[in-house]
């Protein structure tokens, strides 16, 4: 009997999944062709700050700082505290928006000099006053509307810089102001994170940078601070990476007179400003007065500075003998790690997980050159998300598989107890060179037939004790991961490879001799 309609429609959409899910992996197999896995002769990232528009300094040079802030609001003689003295002799007053944030800024500039947390209330005067002029695109704008938008992005990136260093932005509360507008509350607003507010407790502004590890910096200009957000790791994240960057891009958005609301509930009225952080990856636009803007996207930054904090940036500087021992030693340091899992964001159901495996003598940021292709792209950012397992590489290679294959199995078991989400049933691994070998051992069944290589006798008749024949038959006792649907080889030794072998079996021997395992592997080899 013929299908309903229904079941044809079903047919059809799991049809163009296929071709779809085809499609993006072909764009990964191009990515991992253009953009190698990093080697060892990467060299420095160069971190530079931005470059913040200069104060103009007559207003601070001349009136009191407590007098300032009655000039950036522009208040009338009635207004004014009956403490100040106004003296006539002195600049004149500010008549117009952009003069009143051109005095607020350079006072908030001179209190940040004076390590002063009330630089905060003068930023934000800056940008109150500012934000009207700020043109949607300053490239085609006058010099007046120039310079309100280096204003206002130098007023934010400052404000929020100030904030973090004087501990006064909880992501979580925002940030409470006090100014001879009113008591002013800058909440926090999160667009198209999968994070939560508490992950954003350190910024880094970005500014210029040159990454030669990096093939291509990511960036298109636009409104807005893009920011990299230093994500601190919890014990009950245990698959979220402990160190993980990320990008954002910040607009602050001032308060408008006629909204006021008492968050805390007692009554006092309080003017509502917001600091919204988009995703940079999922929004390019953003609506304004205006129109719609395009906006300001760093998408290399944060893999940028995770290279310029890691120790990897330096091993390719070793020139003499000094040099090249002080090298290895790093890298001894960098790949002597505990195997883990990680993933660079929380998982969103539906997408597949493709898993980078790094190979000897290396560490996961090997992938980083990959990652910056891969992630600008939507398709690919739609529909699959990454994640790395790091490893020590002078371990045995079949124990570094059993821990994967553990870790595998806990990690969907913890994201999808219930096995409902279809993206948690597809995952693609990706190794390089002895990673391809880790990948492999994912989708093989290994029978008897590693054991007897091995040893002479069944393993049962061995003695040793429970942790350690666990051990032994998670590394050569196992079957396909069944949710592991791809693996992509990179510089894989099939074959194997006499150098890696022999440098492998260097390592293990040094550091497993005394080891259970290496004690139980000598009785096996002489049964």
């Amino acid at each position: 009997m013929a299908g309903s309609p229904h079941d044809a429609a079903k047919g059809a959409g799991r049809a163009h999944g296929r071709r779809l899910e085809a499609a993006c992996l072909r764009t990964v197999f191009a990515c991992l062709i253009l953009a190698t896995p990093l080697g060892h002769a990467a060299n420095y990232v160069v971190w530079h700050p931005p470059e913040f528009a200069k104060p103009k300094a007559e207003y601070p040079a001349a009136y009191p700082l407590d007098q300032l802030q009655w000039l950036a609001v522009g208040a009338p003689e009635e207004a004014r505290p009956k403490a100040v003295l106004w003296d006539h002799t002195l600049p004149p007053w500010p008549t117009d928006g952009l003069q009143r944030a051109e005095v607020a800024y350079a006072a908030g500039v001179e209190l940040e000099q004076l390590s002063s947390p009330r630089c905060l209330e003068f930023y934000y005067l800056a940008i109150w006053n500012v934000w009207p002029h700020v043109p949607p695109d300053p490239r085609s704008a006058p010099p007046a509307a120039c310079r309100a938008w280096n204003v206002y992005h130098s007023s934010v990136a400052r404000f929020l810089q100030q904030a973090q260093r004087h501990r006064r932005w909880d992501p979580e509360q925002g940030i409470r102001l006090a100014t001879p507008l009113g008591a002013i509350w800058v909440q926090t607003r999160l667009t198209g994170f999968l994070w939560q507010p508490k992950d954003f407790r350190e910024i880094e502004l970005v500014g210029e940078y040159a990454s030669p590890p990096l093939q291509v910096r990511y960036a298109t200009p636009g409104i807005g601070v893009p920011l990299v957000v230093k994500r601190p790791g919890t014990p009950e994240d245990p698959f979220l990476s402990h160190d993980v960057k990320f990008s954002a891009t910040a607009l602050l958005i001032p308060h408008r007179d006629d909204i006021r609301v008492s968050p805390s509930g007692d009554g006092n009225a309080t003017h509502i400003a917001t600091l919204e952080l988009f995703e940079p990856r999922r929004t390019t636009h953003v609506t304004l007065d205006a129109g719609r803007v395009p906006l300001a996207r760093d998408l290399s930054a944060s893999i940028a500075w995770a290279l310029k904090e890691s120790q990897q940036c330096r091993i390719g500087r070793a020139g003499g003998a000094l040099d090249q021992l002080q090298a290895a030693s790093q890298l001894q340091r960098l790949t002597q790690v505990r195997a883990r899992l990680w993933m660079l964001e929380p998982h969103r159901r539906g997408k597949i997980p493709v898993v980078f495996v790094h190979g000897l003598f290396s560490n996961r940021l090997a992938w980083a050159n990959v990652v910056n292709e891969l992630d600008v792209l939507p398709d690919i950012e739609r529909h699959f998300e990454f994640w790395v397992f790091e490893y020590d590489t002078s371990k045995n290679f079949l124990v570094t598989a059993s821990l994967l294959r553990q870790q595998l199995y806990e990690i969907t078991s913890r994201l999808d107890p219930q096995g409902y989400d279809p993206g948690l049933n597809r995952l693609v691994l990706i190794g390089h060179s002895m990673g391809g070998l880790i990948s492999k051992l994912q989708v093989t069944s290994s029978g008897e037939r590693l054991w007897n290589v091995a040893a002479r006798v069944p393993i049962q008749t061995v003695q040793m004790d429970e942790e350690t024949r666990h051990a032994f038959e998670g590394a050569f006792f196992f079957e396909p991961v069944p949710f592991v649907r791809r693996v992509i080889y990179v510089g894989t030794p099939h074959r194997g490879s006499p150098y890696a072998g022999r440098i492998a079996s260097l390592c293990i021997s040094a550091t497993d001799r005394h080891s259970e395992a290496a004690k139980a592997y000598r009785r096996i080899v002489a049964a």
